[in-house]
C-alpha cells in the first residue's frame, strides 16, 4: 500500500476524532449551561417561598399575639366588673392615636394593623409580597444652590393644587428631578430616578441597613437591596439624605429631548473612608473604594 496513501488516512482520523470531540465538549457544555440556568430558577423560587414562608410567620405571630391581648383586656373587664367598676369598652372605629400603639406591658411589642409603608428608590414597582401605593419620580433641591430641603421626595404624578398663585415666585423653595450621576455606568448616567410608595401589610417595623444588602437576621423579611447614594462630597454641592436604591437602578423614559442641565438633583454611590489611627471608619471591613450597599427590611 502506498505510504503516502497510509499517513494520509491516519491524519484524516485524528481530524474526525478531533471534531468529535470538539463536538461532544460543546454538547456538555450547553447541557451543563442549560443545568445552572435551570438551578438559578429553582433559586429563585424557593427564596420566594421562603419570604413567603416568613411572611406568613409574621403573621401569625401578629395574630396570636392580639389574641393573647385581647384576652388580657377581657380578663381586666371582668375583674373591674366584679370589683364594681365601670367596664372599658375598646373599639375598633379610628381614633386620635397613632398608627403605631403600644400593646400590653406583657407584650412589649407595638401592634400595628396598618403595614409598614416605605419608599422603593430606583424602581417602578412593588416586590411581590408588597402593595403599591402608587408609583412616582424622585425629586429633591438644586445640587449647585444652597436652601431649600435636604431630603429627597417621591413625587406622585397627578398633583393636586390648592388656590395656587400664579407666576414664580422668589421666596420659595424649589424642587427638581432626581438623577443618577454615575460615570460608570453610562445607560443610568443622568437619568431620572424613579420611585414606588409600597406598604407591607402584615409587618410593622422597618428598617434601612447600610453597608450590608442583607437583613439582620432571618426575622427579618427583605423588601429589596442595592446601594448607598446620596449628593456627592464637593464643594459646589449641598448635603442631602442618604437613601438605598434598588439594584436594578431602573429609569424614567425620557423624552426626546435634552437632559435637564444643572438643575437637577444628583444621587451618586457612596463610598467610606477609613481611619487607622481612631477616630473614623475602621479599616478592615470598610475598604476604600468600595460602593456601599444597603438592605431595606421589614418584621
Amino acid at each position: 500500500m502506498n505510504p503516502i496513501f497510509v499517513l494520509f488516512a491516519v491524519f484524516a482520523g485524528r481530524i474526525t476524532s478531533a471534531a468529535v470531540i470538539t463536538d461532544d465538549h460543546q454538547q456538555y457544555l450547553d447541557e451543563t449551561s442549560s443545568e445552572i440556568k435551570k438551578l438559578q430558577e429553582k433559586l429563585r423560587e424557593m427564596e420566594e417561598w421562603r419570604r413567603s414562608i416568613l411572611e406568613e410567620v409574621h403573621t401569625l405571630k401578629d395574630y396570636l399575639r392580639n389574641g393573647e391581648e385581647e384576652t388580657e383586656s377581657n380578663q381586666r373587664t371582668r375583674r373591674d366588673v366584679a370589683a364594681g367598676l365601670p367596664a372599658v369598652v375598646t373599639t375598633s372605629g379610628p381614633t386620635d392615636t397613632p398608627c403605631f400603639s403600644h400593646g400590653s406591658q406583657d407584650s412589649g411589642r407595638p401592634s400595628n394593623t396598618s403595614g409598614a409603608v416605605y419608599i422603593r428608590w430606583g424602581h417602578h414597582d412593588c416586590p411581590s409580597y408588597s402593595e403599591l401605593v402608587y408609583t412616582g419620580t424622585g425629586a429633591s433641591s438644586n445640587h449647585l444652590t444652597s436652601g431649600g430641603g435636604v431630603d429627597q421626595l417621591c413625587l406622585p404624578g397627578d398633583p393636586v393644587y390648592d388656590s395656587p398663585r400664579s407666576g414664580i415666585g422668589d421666596s420659595r423653595a424649589f424642587l427638581y428631578g432626581l438623577e443618577y450621576q454615575v460615570y460608570e455606568i453610562p445607560e443610568k448616567n443622568y437619568h431620572d430616578i424613579p420611585c414606588a410608595v409600597c406598604i407591607a401589610s402584615s409587618r410593622y417595623s422597618k428598617l434601612v441597613v447600610p453597608a450590608k444588602n442583607t437583613c439582620p437576621s432571618s426575622d427579618w423579611v427583605l423588601e429589596y437591596s442595592g446601594y448607598l447614594m446620596a449628593e456627592r462630597t464637593h464643594a459646589a454641592h449641598h448635603r442631602s439624605m442618604h437613601i438605598c436604591v434598588d439594584q436594578e437602578m431602573q429609569t424614567v423614559d425620557r423624552t426626546s429631548g435634552p437632559l435637564s442641565g444643572n438643575n437637577r438633583g444628583l444621587m451618586n454611590f457612596v463610598e467610606a473612608r477609613c481611619s487607622t489611627s481612631g477616630g473614623g471608619v475602621p479599616c478592615g471591613p470598610y475598604v476604600e473604594g468600595y460602593e456601599l450597599t444597603c438592605a431595606f427590611c421589614t418584621r
